[in-house]
């Protein structure tokens, strides 16, 4: 009976503590989202770009080689407002830039689309370091006025 009891006990106590061990974890608050999350007003937009160059080469007594290349990639330097107020200069490949026209707004903002480090685990508050590692792409919201098309086509020519 005795045995009986220190079971019953025994299963009830370990029943106790698998649930105590199965409550829903709570979300992880990463600070990413404290810097990226919502809508950020643009103060200053300048488009550069970025030269690199590299070369490399190999020597065996007389015999080798020297291979060398240069490439230009665009980017995009922008100052926008952070969720904290103050202001980061940032920027991103032109190729991560999308435009959305919209003549209801009156400042020009932009909305960053982001990915979380699950595989790391390490997370960040630093702006550009975000922009390298985890911001896959950018909308820019603004006015149809303040985004003049310029094409530049051979049919365009008037000769």
């Amino acid at each position: 009976m005795v045995l009986f009891r220190r079971s019953v006990l025994f299963a009830l106590a370990s029943l106790a503590l698998l649930s105590l061990g199965c409550a829903p974890e709570k979300p992880k608050v990463w600070a990413m989202d404290a810097v990226l999350r919502g809508h950020h007003s643009l103060r200053k937009v300048v488009e550069w770009a970025d030269h690199q160059s590299r070369i490399d080469g190999g020597f065996f007594l007389v015999f080798g080689g020297i291979n060398s290349s240069t490439s230009e990639n665009l980017r995009v330097k922008f100052a926008w407002r952070m969720n904290d107020g103050t202001y980061a200069i940032s920027s991103l490949p032109l190729e991560q830039i999308r435009i959305k026209i919209d003549d209801r707004v009156t400042v020009p903002t932009i909305q960053f689309a982001f990915s979380h480090p699950w595989d790391s685990g390490y997370d960040s508050d630093d702006p550009q370091y975000l922009m390298g590692r985890y911001v896959q792409y950018a909308v820019v919201t603004v006015r149809d006025q303040d985004w003049p098309v310029k094409i530049q086509m051979p049919l365009n020519d008037k000769t």
